[in-house]
């Protein structure tokens, strides 16, 4: 049943674009399911990439024009933004996770390398990519974005804050809701 529907929302979608992107999302997914284990110290880095993939992939599916009106360099900001923000969350989730992952073995940043390290490492990546935003809207000749820079420092508040004895309540309640910053970022 439940592939006849999948079937029937993939036949009914605005175009195939539209199908093309779900597929393509759906094929991120399973072989993340596959290479999950052979990948070690990279999870976090696959998923984070995937929701670049999906949060570009679908909004211009439906409307192929509309990161056309979006420069370059706002682009890549768009683009950095949306990465940052999704490593935060997923790295601080294998930090969260480390003991399922341990028993699991799978090996994260934090179950490889430990929470106190794979948090420094979040955070240095934070710095990178704060700086590589500021460098962007620099050289592009960009306005100042405050909006865009808050989303960075929530991230890095995210980092700091969070630990593995952190209730998991609060990564739903505060966490999760980072992914959707960089859209109230661009909608600001």
């Amino acid at each position: 049943v439940s592939i006849l529907a999948l079937a029937s929302s993939l036949l009914a979608a605005r175009s195939w674009i539209v199908s093309l992107t779900f597929i393509g999302h759906v094929l991120l997914c399973a072989a993340y399911a596959k290479l999950k284990p052979r990948m070690p110290y990279c999870k976090a880095f696959y998923v984070s990439i995937c929701v670049v993939f999906m949060a570009v992939a679908a909004p211009c599916a439906y409307a192929p024009t509309l990161l056309s009106s979006l420069g370059g360099a706002t682009f890549w900001q768009l683009l950095l933004l949306i990465f940052s923000v999704a490593l935060t969350v997923e790295q601080l989730q294998d930090i969260r996770d480390v003991d399922e992952d341990l028993e699991a073995q799978v090996v994260t940043l934090a179950s490889g390398l430990g929470q106190r390290r794979a948090r420094q490492l979040l955070l240095l990546f934070q710095a990178a990519s704060l700086s590589l935003h500021i460098l962007i809207m620099q050289r592009a000749h960009l306005p100042l974005r405050p909006h865009f820079l808050a989303v960075h420092v929530a991230c890095g508040l995210c980092s700091m804050g969070f630990t593995s004895e952190t209730p998991r309540s609060l990564f739903q309640v505060l966490l999760e809701p980072l992914y959707a910053l960089p859209l109230l970022a661009t909608v600001l």
